[in-house]
This record gives structure tokens, C-alpha cells and sequence, in this order.
């Protein structure tokens, strides 16, 4: 139960992988909660990554750098963030905030306004703002990773439990990847300067690895998503590009449903 894939670089580049990662967690977390409720999936809800830049630089980040922890503190600040179509992704950080930048309207050549002004009351609790429009919550985060003293088993026992996670790692093998399995040590040199979603696990040929998504687009690698070597379930150390040592969760628990 995944939602769709997003290319961070366009209209432009920009490097907030950290932002793009945090969003697609809590959009297929959201989706698979819908589901395990018993409620009909309906169409996917994602977070306005532009609203978390345009409005949350300070915590967040911008285009040239940012974190992930950063990416829900503001969602905490804020008291959540409206979905995707309140402001389409530019790939920029170069806008102040306003209601025309947090979440826009238009009727007919450029009347446009801010829907809503600002952030109000939810009265209801279930996730919207006073005029209706929904937004995202969450109930809680944190990090996961064998760098903090968790087990590979760790990771895979929150994804099978409440959905995919946000990892960091050397995203060198990365650039050039086609297909098949990235094998490649991580790069102490390099660090972790790169976050991708890690979506679930399998074993091919005898060799075990994370199924991950990207937020390169669909023409890269297998279809926009990678597979990384996994280190054995018992393992407390970091194997192929780092990518069990730094990861983060999040459960989200309101979307205006």
C-alpha cells in the first residue's frame, strides 16, 4: 500500500530528500492506517511540501539542506499541514510566507487567495481547520537505527507493524544505479547526505536487501525504487551504504477523514 512517487529535482533541483522521504512516509502510513481501520483507501493523501518550504524553513530546511526531525517538528508547531493540492511542489525555497504561500486558491486570471488565512482550531479533532479544509497531524516520532542501539529485526519489526520508514545513507552507489542489489560499504568520508524510504525487505538468490523508494522519478532505477543489501536480523552494526544506522518513524493520526 504505497502512495505515488515523487521527483524531488523538478520543476528545478532541489535537495530536500529530506523532506520528500518524511512526506511519502507519512502518506503511505496514513494510507496503510486507512486501511487497517477499515475504512475505504479513497483517494491517497500527501503532505504540501512546498507549504514546509515555504513556511518552515526555520525548522526544516530549504533547498540546500534540511532534516528530517526538523520536517515534524514543524507539523508539530504549525498544529499539522494541509494536503498537496492547497500548493503545488516548485522545487523552491525562494518564497516568504503568507496565506497565498501556505495554501492558494484561484478563480479566473490571477484572482487568487490563501485558503485559509491561517492555521485556526480544529473543532471537531478529527484533522481540519475551522473552514473545512483538511490537514495532517501527528501523534508522535522518533529514530530507529543500529546506530542507537537498535537490531536490523528492529527496523523491520516497526515496518511490518505501522509502515515503511525514513533512512539515511551514502547516496554515492546511488547515482549511477540501474538495477539490482547496491552492495557498496558506506563511505565514512561521504556520511549520510542522503534520505530514501525504506518500504520492506526480501531475499533473492540468497542474498538478502531493503526495498527502497527513491525521489528521483520513475526513470530511475527499477522504476523509481532501489534494493540495498540487509545485514542480518541480529545485527547492531550498519551494512551496505549505512542504511540500518540513522532511520526515523513517524504515526500520523489525524488527515481530515
Amino acid at each position: 500500500l504505497l502512495t505515488h512517487n515523487i521527483n524531488q529535482h523538478l520543476p528545478k533541483y532541489c535537495a530536500d530528500c529530506w523532506l520528500t522521504a518524511a512526506s511519502s512516509m507519512l502518506a503511505d502510513r496514513i494510507k496503510i492506517a486507512r486501511y487497517a481501520g477499515g475504512g475505504s483507501l479513497g483517494p491517497d493523501i500527501h503532505v504540501a511540501m512546498q507549504t514546509v518550504l515555504n513556511c518552515g524553513k526555520r525548522t526544516a530546511g530549504t533547498c540546500e539542506s534540511g532534516t528530517i526531525h526538523g520536517v515534524f517538528d514543524y507539523i508539530d508547531q504549525a498544529n499539522g499541514v494541509p494536503y498537496e493540492t492547497c500548493m503545488n511542489y516548485d522545487a523552491t525555497d525562494a518564497e516568504t510566507c503568507d496565506a497565498l504561500t501556505y495554501c492558494k486558491s484561484c478563480k479566473g486570471t490571477g484572482n487568487c487567495f490563501g485558503v485559509p488565512a491561517k492555521p485556526s482550531y480544529d473543532p471537531k479533532g478529527r484533522g481540519f481547520w475551522f473552514n473545512g479544509v483538511p490537514k495532517v497531524e501527528m501523534q508522535s516520532w522518533g529514530y530507529i537505527g543500529t546506530l542507537i542501539g537498535n537490531t536490523v529485526r528492529d527496523l523491520q519489526i516497526e515496518i511490518i507493524t505501522r509502515g515503511p520508514i525514513a533512512c539515511m545513507v551514502d547516496p554515492v552507489p546511488f547515482n549511477a544505479y540501474k538495477d539490482g542489489i547496491i552492495d557498496k560499504a558506506w563511505d565514512a568520508k561521504v556520511g549520510y547526505a542522503h534520505t530514501i524510504e525504506v518500504v520492506g525487505w526480501g531475499e533473492k538468490n540468497g542474498e538478502k536487501f531493503w526495498h527502497v523508494r527513491n525521489s528521483w522519478g520513475e526513470y530511475w532505477g527499477e522504476r523509481g525504487f532501489a534494493r540495498v543489501l540487509r545485514a542480518d536480523a541480529d545485527s547492531t552494526k550498519h551494512g551496505a551504504v549505512g542504511i540500518e544506522g540513522m532511520c526515523a518513524w513517524a504515526v500520523p493520526n489525524k488527515w481530515g477523514q
